[in-house]
């Protein structure tokens, strides 16, 4: 949806200055895991660790925007293109 474009990009801005610099690709079209992670479990495996960037990106992500982060291949694009 190109009226929410500069809103996503922006938002990757903040998420990449705030939470996270390295945020890796595979994150986005990603469902909402069904766990929460705490310190000590979020680090055990890489797959722990990537479930828990995933639950944090749609933690800051408006909720309104769920649904375009899961589907469409051009939000981790928008996401990426006020850093890169």
């Amino acid at each position: 949806m190109a009226a929410n474009d500069d809103l996503i990009s922006e938002l990757g801005k903040q998420y990449f200055l705030m939470h996270e610099l390295w945020l890796d690709a595979s994150v986005f079209l990603q469902p909402l895991p069904a766990r929460h992670f705490d310190d000590k479990d979020r680090y055990r495996t890489p797959e722990n660790q990537e479930a828990a960037q995933i639950l944090d990106l749609y933690d800051f992500v408006p909720q309104r925007l769920h649904f375009q982060m899961a589907t469409d291949g051009k939000f981790g694009k928008l996401v990426h293109s006020k850093i890169l």
